[in-house]
C-alpha cells in the first residue's frame, strides 16, 4: 500500500493451525513475532523445508510461548538507518554489519550469536561501519527508511533495518521504534560519523 518493499511472510499463532501459504518461496526464516534482540534466533531458523518449518514453529510456540512470523529469507546485505526527529527528520549515515570471514555472507544474518557471542564473532570476522555503497544507493536506502518511519507515524527516533539483495531491492525487515542506544551500538555508532555528534550530543538530542 505503501509502495514499501518487504519479504512475503504469513503468521502462525500458537492457538490456530495453519497451512503454509503456496506463495512463500524457500529459504524462509522463522521469528518471533513480538519479541526483541533476536530471541530464538539462530542458524536453525533458517529452513529449507515445510518439515523443518514446522518443527522450528512449534519451537516458537512451545519453547518462547508466541505467535511466530514467517518470512521469505533475503540473501544479501543487511543495512541499518537510524533516524531522529518529528516533522522534521534528521538520517543518519546507513550502517551494515559485515562478516569478513564468512564463506557466504549473503546467507548470513543477526542472530543472538551474531550479536553477543564474542567467539562465534571472531570466527565469522563480524564488524559493523559505514555502508560501502555508492552515495545514490545511500540516498536510496535512507529514502526507504524515511517513508517506513512517516508511515508506521512513528517519532522521537527509530532504526530501520534492511536487507537488499543481488538485484539492489531493498526490503523492510524491521522498524524499531526503540533501537538499542548504548555508546557501542549501530545507532550511536552511526551518529558519531565524520564527528557529527559525540555521545552526550546524541542523548541531549533525544532529549
Amino acid at each position: 500500500y505503501h509502495r514499501i518493499r518487504t519479504p512475503k511472510f504469513a503468521v502462525f499463532s500458537k492457538n490456530k493451525k495453519r497451512k503454509v501459504p503456496k506463495n512463500l518461496t524457500y529459504p524462509l526464516i522463522v521469528k518471533c513475532l513480538d519479541e526483541d534482540a533476536s530471541l530464538a534466533l539462530s542458524k536453525a531458523s533458517v529452513v529449507h523445508s515445510e518439515e523443518k518449518l514446522k518443527e522450528r514453529v512449534k519451537y516458537i510456540h512451545e519453547k518462547i510461548g508466541v505467535d511466530a512470523i514467517v518470512e521469505e529469507f533475503i540473501p544479501g546485505r543487511e543495512f541499518y538507518v537510524g533516524i531522529l526527529g518529528n516533522a522534521r527528520l534528521e538520517l543518519l549515515p546507513v550502517w551494515e554489519v559485515f562478516y569478513k570471514k564468512a564463506e557466504n555472507p549473503e546467507k548470513e544474518f543477526y542472530s543472538r550469536s551474531a550479536k553477543w557471542n564474542e567467539k562465534y564473532r571472531s570466527r565469522k570476522g563480524i564488524d559493523s561501519g559505514k555502508a560501502k555503497i555508492s552515495q545514490e544507493l545511500e540516498d536510496k536506502i535512507q529514502n526507504i527508511a524515511k517513508k517506513t518511519y512517516k508511515a508506521l507515524d512513528l517519532n522521537g527516533y527509530a532504526r530501520i533495518d534492511v536487507r537488499m539483495d543481488k538485484d539492489e531491492n531493498v526490503y523492510v525487515i524491521e522498524a524499531n521504534p526503540n533501537p538499542n542506544i548504548a555508546m557501542d551500538d549501530e545507532f550511536a555508532e552511526s551518529s558519531y560519523f565524520q564527528d557529527k555528534w559525540d555521545y552526550h550530543q546524541l542523548l541531549n538530542k533525544i532529549l
